[in-house]
């Protein structure tokens, strides 16, 4: 079993994380493409969060490119490579600072942690933290 710290957007961002030897971050999005103009990210961040990935999330792509914003993307319009987007797809997260989940629930507020706990840079953007440090 894997543990898990993840970053939540509401379309923006979650992380999440649960017991296990090796922490996970899980950096979340969710769409809210009718609030924000179309130049703009359609998501939304929602803060760190503790506890394992909802159940409907699938990977969309692994990158050692990986950001938020490429993350974003994937989920919004599909990765080009077979996986296509789909509209109650609306929350995304990174899973290991590389992997790209999409999915449609979002995690329990209850699992929300200090964002101190989300704090390793993405790979291809390392302003956006991405990864859960040990």
């Amino acid at each position: 079993m894997t543990a898990h710290a993840n970053r939540a957007r509401r379309p923006s961002g979650l992380s999440f994380s649960s017991p296990s030897p090796s922490p996970i971050l899980l950096a979340m999005l969710v769409l809210l493409a009718a609030l924000v103009p179309a130049a703009e990210s359609r998501y939304r961040y929602l803060g760190c969060y503790a506890g394992p990935p909802p159940a409907d999330f699938e990977r969309s792509v692994r990158s050692r490119f990986q950001a938020l914003g490429l993350c974003e993307r994937q989920c919004a319009v599909g990765n080009g490579e077979g996986w296509r987007a789909q509209p109650q797809r609306v929350v995304a997260g990174l899973i290991n600072a590389t992997d790209c989940f999409c999915g449609s629930t979002v995690p329990p507020w209850a699992q929300l942690v200090e964002e101190s706990l989300c704090d390793l840079p993405c790979p291809g953007y390392p302003r956006n933290m991405c990864e859960f440090g040990a």
